[in-house]
């Protein structure tokens, strides 16, 4: 993926920064979840995720991430496609 000032960003770096972010609505729940979430990918090369882990990936991702394309990548790679 390509950050808005040309650089590389890596998604896995990129889910990471949506997830410590979080979004607005979520419940207290769902923003600690999504912190563990986070600290589990920084510190794996290969993490297990569950069917409710990626459901909240893409809830935060879809928030943090304005373009269809970087979001479709995420979508992506959780999907395996």
């Amino acid at each position: 993926m390509i950050s808005p000032n040309g650089e590389v960003q890596f998604l896995k770096d990129v889910i990471c920064q949506c997830l410590y972010v979080g979004e607005q609505n979520m419940s207290a729940e769902e923003k600690y979840k999504s912190y563990k979430l986070c600290k589990l990918l920084i510190d794996s090369d290969e993490a297990e995720l569950s069917a409710e882990d990626i459901s909240l990936i893409k809830k935060v991702c879809s928030k943090c991430i304005s373009g269809a394309g970087g979001f479709g990548q995420i979508v992506d790679l959780l999907e395996g496609k």
